[in-house]
């Protein structure tokens, strides 16, 4: 045998309402005495985590929880208080679906190594600095040319030409003093953006000419980033799925829409988590800030227009 989780898949046989393991069909009893086993190690000797969900406590009966289940109008609910999960219903993360679908977006392509046409960036700080490079076609699709990481600023803006990108969107947390010293070039700043979360601004109607740093809706961008891929509004190299061990799919399908309940008022609000211990999600934020820098190029132009009138 082997130490296991309850988790709702273990709990309800609807037609006995018994608590069985989901992978070999024993009875479970959740009120015996469980022991405490790292999720993961590797951080168990700086600290300890615990999830406890309604399965644990022994007031709650098997038929309490389906009762929720089937009779809760808002199944957020039930999953955020009775179980404590994210809640993900349709359309609430990108899924390998959506991955596979956007890699056959066009005529079959690789991964490029540099670009004549334009092209836009947005990178994600982390250990590392993850970039996502696209770029803008006429018929509206936004096709991913090249995605990585590298170590240094230098080798960031060392794409510029390669790549031929008119406009970079960065994260702009945490503080980067390097970055501001390379961002002193006025021609690197005038193609350079950092993005912050918040809710005070709409970088749409930001001057970029002017504003260095953009304020982002958080809900906005991620919700837009995933409506993109459920839409087919994203083309992948054919590759998309091989390099980098396949990280680059694991990054996009890290991040959830999840419903969280206000319980003193009862409003629903909505937010995006990682809900995977340990995994990554640098390449999910690169692509949106990718996708700001794109739109920061059609507001470029459309201001230049207006400025010719």
């Amino acid at each position: 045998g082997s130490w296991r989780v309850p988790t709702y898949e273990d709990a309800i046989t609807p037609a006995e309402l018994d608590f069985r393991c989901s992978k070999c069909s024993a009875k479970l009893d959740r009120h015996k005495p469980g022991e405490w086993v790292a999720e993961l190690p590797s951080k168990s000797d700086d600290c300890h985590g615990y999830h406890i969900s309604k399965l644990f406590a022994s007031q709650i009966s098997l038929l309490e929880l389906w009762r929720n289940y089937k009779n809760l109008q808002n199944e957020a609910e039930f999953w955020n208080s009775d179980l404590g999960l994210p809640y993900s219903g349709a359309a609430e993360k990108i899924n390998i679906e959506n991955l596979d679908k956007a890699r056959g977006r066009l005529e079959p392509y690789r991964m490029s190594s540099g670009s004549t046409e334009p092209a836009t960036m947005g990178v994600d700080v982390g250990k590392l600095l993850h970039f996502v490079i696209g770029r803008r076609r006429m018929d509206g699709v936004n096709q991913i040319i090249r995605f990585g990481a590298v170590a240094t600023w230098p080798e960031i803006f060392a794409l510029f030409p390669i790549f031929n990108l008119k406009m970079c969107v960065i994260d702009g947390l945490p503080p980067q003093p390097q970055l501001q010293e390379i961002l002193k070039d006025k021609k690197l700043r005038y193609r350079t953006k950092l993005g912050f979360f918040g809710e005070s601004k709409d970088y749409t109607k930001q001057n970029p000419k002017v504003d260095l740093n953009l304020s982002l809706n958080r809900t906005l961008f991620c919700d837009t980033l995933i409506q993109d891929y459920y839409n087919n509004r994203v083309a992948l190299p054919i590759d998309a799925h091989l390099v980098y061990d396949g990280e680059f799919y694991k990054h996009l399908m890290a991040i959830q829409r999840i419903h969280e309940i206000d319980k003193k008022t009862g409003d629903t609000k909505v937010t995006h988590v990682n809900p995977f211990p340990g995994r990554q999600d640098h390449w999910f934020f690169a692509s949106g800030y990718q996708k700001i820098a794109s739109e920061m190029i059609a507001i470029q132009a459309k201001q230049l227009m207006q400025s010719l009138i």
